[in-house]
């Protein structure tokens, strides 16, 4: 195998997980950026009931065309479990693709990262874990040690941090997100 062939080789899988992990994150954000009402096709919200009731809402879009294909409660407004978490990977996809950061670069875990609850890593201070590490645990565990971790690496510290995401949401078009 040639040095080229090589290099496209090693390149090849990171670039279709950072595609695969970036549309998702831009979908995600899109679709609260979106008014599903302009999305959506003859079907009615169903608002839950009782005032303390959980709300249960989704839209399945047709990722080439737009086409809802199906949804429960697409316009029932609701605050998003994970939207901090969808813009920590939004801004660390960011910064990976003008080649601030790097998959691979490992980042510190301070005191206060380590003492995020409940749904964590259980990272351990002093340690340092990669940027890649991070973002899985973010995906599939939603692990707030991990997001903290990853905030402190991109902006300094998490008060710089939510500084950044408040400015890229208000570049994004989310006025009423903070």
């Amino acid at each position: 195998m040639s040095k080229q062939q090589g290099w496209v080789h090693t390149l090849a899988p990171r670039a279709r997980f950072l595609g695969m992990i970036g549309v998702c994150v831009i979908a995600a954000i899109g679709l609260l950026g979106l008014s599903p009402a302009a999305a959506r096709h003859s079907r009615h919200a169903v608002a839950a009931t009782g005032a303390n009731a959980p709300v249960f809402e989704w839209i399945l879009l047709d990722a080439e065309t737009g086409q809802v294909l199906s949804e429960q409660n697409a316009d029932v407004v609701t605050q998003p479990a994970s939207l901090t978490k969808m813009m920590t990977l939004y801004l660390a996809f960011d910064q990976l693709n003008q080649g601030k950061i790097r998959l691979d670069q490992p980042l510190a875990v301070s005191e206060e990262a380590a003492s995020r609850a409940p749904s964590k890593l259980a990272l351990t201070p002093g340690d340092s874990v990669s940027v890649r590490d991070l973002i899985l645990g973010i995906v599939t565990k939603s692990a707030n040690d991990a997001a903290s971790v990853l905030a402190e690496g991109l902006a300094g510290s998490e008060a710089n941090f939510v500084q950044y995401m408040n400015w890229k949401a208000r570049q994004l078009g989310m006025p009423q997100t903070w």
